[in-house]
């Protein structure tokens, strides 16, 4: 395993992407903003809300309350409330992205709820921008970015093959998971036979694990293989 990145870097990474996303919120056209983004079922504009709504405790927690009252999940809660938001217009939810606010999942979770927190920020803001072919002002830092990879790994659960993975994602990063149907992967001796290759840049491999489109390569011949092709991961 990698080790764990400091939160001050954390916190750094957190912040360029959250910056990144309010540039590229800036730069959509109206016709852009009411599209459809790459996580399937929202606009733009709700991604673009979605990433604000951690920002107050306080109004995220009672709005949530009080959808538990009227028998709505907190996921229902969220589309319902991200959606309206977003039909509040750009510059409504472009303000509330400038007031440069962290989520509270990220200033009072643990170290794996801050890293997806980073997370969410990143894949958002590629969900907006690769549909409508607007590069990054700046690429990701892929320390934390494999640092996030590691965490979602977990959810390779979801595969139904089993097998011993390897996670490449190039300049000595590398991860050797035994996975085993149903169950949430565990580290694996680095001597271990590896069965299938998962290999990509961080940034790509944080998108596939996360469900995504992205350019990774599937090495490898057996039901893993073949399994982690046909999975359905998506997590957020």
């Amino acid at each position: 395993m990698a080790p764990r990145i400091p939160t001050e870097t954390l916190l750094k990474a957190y912040r360029a992407e959250h910056h990144g996303l309010a540039e590229l919120v800036a730069e959509l056209t109206d016709e852009e903003w009411r599209s459809e983004s790459a996580c399937p079922g929202w606009t733009n504009g709700e991604v673009a809300a979605h990433c604000t709504l951690g920002d107050h405790f306080w109004r995220t927690n009672w709005g949530v309350f009080l959808g538990l009252l009227r028998l709505q999940s907190s996921g229902q809660w969220t589309v319902r409330t991200q959606k309206k938001w977003a039909d509040e217009g750009r510059e409504a939810v472009l303000r509330r992205l400038r007031e440069d606010r962290v989520s509270f999942l990220f200033r009072l979770g643990p170290y794996w709820l801050r890293v997806l927190s980073y997370g969410e920020q990143l894949l958002h803001s590629e969900d907006i921008g690769r549909p409508l072919s607007k590069p990054r002002a700046a690429p990701p830092d892929d320390d934390v970015v494999w640092a996030l990879v590691q965490v979602l790994s977990r959810y390779l659960k979801k595969v139904r093959g089993s097998g011993i993975l390897l996670l490449d994602g190039g300049e000595g990063r590398e991860s050797v998971l035994e996975l085993r149907s149903g169950k949430r992967p565990r580290a694996a001796p680095a001597e271990t036979r590896v069965d299938t290759v998962l290999q990509g840049a961080p940034l790509e491999l944080a998108l596939f694990l996360a469900g995504r489109r992205s350019d990774v390569r599937i090495e490898g011949e057996g039901e893993l293989a073949q399994s982690l092709g046909d999975a359905e991961l998506k997590y957020f």
